[in-house]
């Protein structure tokens, strides 16, 4: 046994002890350490939680696109609610932004937290309750966005001053030459 997969203790009389370590990717693993009955230290190597069968890394496409979405989506409702408020409202349209996102993660933790037997059909009850969700959160963005009558915000002198001089109308991202 290589000295890189043992664990050495030493005891109080000076003895050491060693316990051959075999850890894998994604196990947890406990040692647990006790007296014999002759005085001396005792180890054994317990298993908490199995080792990985799946790599990690196969999260990684997953969590690129969430990413990019959520930096194109974040970004794009942000230019817009900022680009129809008033000065006056400016902030409070970005804090009821974060707030709408914190709804959204309690939500996510209360499904997730369903006590469900662990099954395939569990896993099709949760995600029929985020399709449901998607489509109600769909049908009310359309009921919302028909009404909506799009607002030509024209920025007042100390806004046009903070903005470098430029004065702009209705999108902050176009520029015309």
């Amino acid at each position: 046994m290589d000295s890189s997969d043992c664990l050495t203790i030493l005891g109080n009389d000076g003895a050491e002890s060693k316990i051959g370590i075999r850890e894998r990717l994604g196990g947890v693993y406990g040692i647990l350490l006790f007296a014999a009955g002759n005085g001396s230290l005792e180890m054994e190597l317990v298993e908490l939680v199995p080792p990985a069968t799946i790599s990690v890394l196969w999260q990684m496409p997953q969590f690129t696109v969430m990413a990019l979405g959520e930096c194109v989506v974040g970004h794009t409702a942000l230019q817009f609610a900022y680009s129809q408020a008033s000065a006056s409202m400016k902030s409070a349209i970005t804090c009821i932004y974060l707030f709408t996102a914190l709804l959204g993660n309690v939500i996510n933790v209360g499904i997730l937290s369903i006590k469900m037997a662990e099954s395939s059909l569990s896993h099709m009850i949760k995600s029929l309750i985020y399709t449901i969700l998607l489509f109600l959160d769909f049908a009310v963005f359309v009921w919302v966005a028909s009404g909506y009558i799009y607002v030509d915000v024209q920025e007042t002198p100390e806004e046009v001053e903070l903005l470098g001089g430029e004065e702009t109308t209705g999108s902050p991202s176009v520029n015309q030459a």
